[in-house]
């Protein structure tokens, strides 16, 4: 616990004992924030889970699945789940995934949108193929090695579509009937040996209703089958752009609704008085135990320190920042080093780096820049302070159109800094920022 009394994520991770304080901090409008997706932060991800800088809670990133990794980088087209289970061999489809754990680390992937799980009912199923079999069994089986494989190299898994979402046409809007017995037998069967053999911590809930309830609004489905009864712990988010309501998913256990979520109908549920403020801080409650597990939870730990050179030119992408704003996301950039670059970088956003500068001094700041309009424009912040603003009177040609802009002068001091560059008006991508020493600065 910090001097103000703010209670920090990490400060939760070195003691459990502080969750229920750290969340009874957070505002009715934080809360709802953390139980909505955001932007995606990687080129081609599904979305961010997450991101509240103020208290340290990361930006998660999804990708889909099943046959590996679904980016625009290069990953590995891992063999069809169904290809999978014809092996029967789990010590193999585990080693699998521990390689796809591997790979989602290196594309900066936080939790993986797999395994599928749903059984062939039908030959038509277009998704066939991302499911293990018809036999619930094998399904479990294979789910809880690829799941085990995965998590031992610090990457969720999310175990979907649950449950009984097993065709795809109409898919929005079927209804599933099935007896208590044939659910409990087949549908759930396979993610109740998921569970119990290998503590996944996603689950995705289908897009489906079940008996006449749309699946994220069933807290029987998802709140006293999986918590109350297989002892699962970790949380539960919705398939992209379900038709449910966002309180009525809040209430039932639906932790998070992605790929973004509504906000004024959570707030307005909790004003009426449908939604209890004790359920939201569940839902949280359950997303933080999952996010503190992550390779973002490591880097707002350990995070990516700038050297800025007394020397020579020091420069830094763009996209290895510590935190960005919700709305900034990432494509491929075309520039002449290649990579990737932040997108949708409008007034209003920031980028923040922290930095290591060598020496006290005036540096020229050249940034690289593409934009589609004039105008462009930000301010750069060290530690809050203002120490310079950019911008660009004149149109590059495209928002891929690369250039570097001409210099600003700005005074950084010595040792470790916060530089956060703050986006004044629209139009504009930046691929990396360049410091050069001019004069040094004697500091006293």
């Amino acid at each position: 616990m910090r001097a103000d009394g703010k209670i920090l994520l990490s400060d939760v991770y070195n003691d459990p004992s502080l969750m229920d304080a750290f969340v009874a901090q957070l505002t009715n409008e934080q809360l709802v924030e953390l139980s909505a997706g955001k932007r995606a932060k990687i080129a081609t991800g599904t979305g961010t889970i997450g991101n509240l800088p103020e208290y340290e809670i990361p930006a998660a990133q999804t990708a889909d699945g099943p046959a590996g990794l679904r980016l625009a980088s290069p990953c590995t087209a891992w063999p069809v789940a169904t290809l999978l289970a014809c092996t029967w061999d789990t010590d193999l489809v585990e080693q699998i995934g521990v390689a796809i754990g591997k790979e989602a680390k290196l594309n900066n992937v936080d939790i993986w949108l797999a395994p599928g799980m749903n059984l062939h009912r039908d030959p038509l199923c277009g998704r066939n193929f991302e499911y293990f079999s018809e036999d619930p069994l094998i399904t479990g089986k294979m789910a809880a090695a690829i799941t085990k494989g995965v998590q031992s190299e610090g990457v969720a898994v999310t175990l979907k579509h649950y449950a009984a979402n097993n065709k795809e046409r109409n898919r929005n809007s079927s209804d599933s009937r099935v007896s208590e017995r044939a659910l409990r037998e087949i549908y759930l069967k396979g993610f109740e040996i998921a569970i119990k053999e290998a503590n996944p911590w996603c689950i995705m809930s289908s897009y489906n209703y079940l008996n006449g309830v749309e699946t994220s609004n069933s807290y029987d489905l998802l709140t006293a089958i999986p918590r109350g009864e297989w002892g699962f712990e970790g949380f539960i988010m919705t398939d992209w752009g379900n038709n449910s309501q966002h309180a009525l998913e809040v209430i039932a256990g639906n932790d998070v609704k992605m790929p973004s979520g509504n906000a004024q109908n959570v707030l307005n549920g909790i004003k009426g008085g449908l939604v209890k403020r004790e359920q939201l801080e569940r839902n949280i409650k359950n997303v933080l135990n999952v996010l503190m597990k992550t390779p973002a939870f490591q880097k707002v730990l350990n995070p990516i320190v700038h050297n800025i050179s007394a020397n020579e030119i020091s420069r830094i992408k763009a996209v290895d920042y510590v935190w960005a704003t919700n709305d900034i996301g990432a494509e491929l950039c075309n520039d002449a080093d290649g990579g990737f670059n932040p997108t949708y970088t409008n007034a209003g956003q920031w980028l923040l780096y922290k930095v290591n500068v060598e020496k006290a001094g005036i540096y020229k700041f050249y940034p690289r820049i593409a934009c589609n309009n004039a105008g462009a424009a930000f301010e750069i912040y060290v530690d809050d302070e203002l120490v310079g603003s950019f911008i660009q009177t004149t149109a590059t040609g495209g928002w891929q159109n690369w250039i570097t802009g001409q210099p600003v002068e700005i005074q950084l001091p010595s040792g470790e800094h916060d530089l956060k560059i703050a986006i004044t008006q629209n139009g504009m991508n930046v691929n990396w920022f360049e410091f050069q020493l001019v004069e040094e600065i004697i500091e006293e």
